[in-house]
């Protein structure tokens, strides 16, 4: 989603001081557009080296087949519950750089991507620059530690179970049919 609580804007302030190339490619559907000019304005001031480039969204099933295609997923989001699409880019072997908002933690320990403070922008800068220099075998490493994260969680009943129960729960106190 296109959305101030996914902090777009932050992310572009970041990759302005990037100091290698990168494509930038936004998803999402377009919740805000108050807030989406305002971020056209920051992707007009961005340097030559940096692309970016508003995609649209993407179809449920055509995801992760979307997200395979890149080197790195950036959300420095104000905050997350859990992040669905932080799990698909995961599962399709898809880096993240991440906020501190989320429940995502631990990454770069497992050469998933990194988990940066919100309140440190050098890290996210940092993040961001680490995959720019990466050969093919390097990418290769965090491309599968991303995709064995995501299949981790996947695989841990414990944690489906919670996060069934967890909607169940959600579906029962509307009034909603399970």
């Amino acid at each position: 989603r296109i959305a101030r609580k996914k902090n777009l804007l932050g992310a572009l302030r970041i990759l302005k001081d990037v100091s290698g190339s990168v494509i930038f490619d936004i998803y999402g559907s377009l919740e805000d557009a108050s807030y989406f000019a305002e971020c056209e304005k920051v992707m007009a001031e961005l340097p030559a080296n940096i692309a970016a480039t508003y995609k649209g969204p993407v179809a449920p099933d055509s995801v992760i087949s979307t997200l395979s295609n890149y080197d790195a997923f950036f959300l420095p989001t104000f905050g997350e519950n859990f992040g669905h699409a932080i799990l698909e880019a995961l599962l399709a072997g898809c880096p993240v750089i991440l906020s501190d908002q989320t429940p995502w933690r631990n990454l770069a320990a497992r050469q998933a991507g990194f988990d940066c403070a919100l309140d440190r922008p050098q890290q996210l800068l940092d993040a961001v620059e680490a995959f720019i220099p990466m050969n093919d075998g390097e990418f290769s490493a965090w491309s599968a530690g991303a995709r064995r994260c995501g299949e981790d969680y996947c695989s841990t009943s414990d944690l489906v179970t919670a996060t069934r129960t967890l909607f169940q729960d959600v579906l029962v106190g509307t009034g909603g049919a399970r």
